[in-house]
Formats: structure tokens, sequence, C-alpha cells
């Protein structure tokens, strides 16, 4: 069972990551991103990522690596509920 949640989990990061910054994404993650460079001040991402100004694919990692705990909970969840189908 383990193995199967990591195996869908690694799956979810990989087409997060492949639809970033695609046509297809403008107002998915691509959106989230935007939003989180443009709303929180330049400190915040010296402090984190060493420049106020980091390149958007930093900011969708350290966003999901930031809400992992809650993010994999949810996961565990939906992958336990379709595998029960």
């Amino acid at each position: 069972m383990q193995n199967e949640i990591e195996k869908r989990e690694k799956a979810s990061v990989a087409a997060i990551r492949s639809a970033f910054g695609t046509e297809g994404d403008e107002s998915g993650v691509t959106l989230f991103v935007e939003h989180h460079l443009e709303e929180i001040e330049g400190e915040y991402w010296q402090k984190h990522l060493g420049t106020a100004k980091p390149e958007p694919i930093r900011v969708l990692d350290t966003l999901y690596y930031s809400h992992i705990g809650e993010v994999m909970m949810k996961l565990k969840h939906l992958t336990l509920r379709c595998l029960k189908l």
C-alpha cells in the first residue's frame, strides 16, 4: 500500500511540475505561484531562498515542500478512497 501511495505522489508532483508554466495551466499552479510571488514580500524570499526575486519554479518547490504534510495527508486520503473503488 505504501509503495502505491509513494508512486502516486511522485506521479502527482511530476504532473504538477510538467504543467507548470504551460498555456494549459494558466489558471492552475502557475497562477498560484505567480500570486505568491506578487503577494509575499522580497524579505521572505531572501530569507528562505537567498534572493528577493526567485525563479517561479523555486517558489513552486518551496510552496510544495512547506505544505507537504497537509498535502500528503490529503493525497493519502484520496489515494485510499480511490483504491477502494
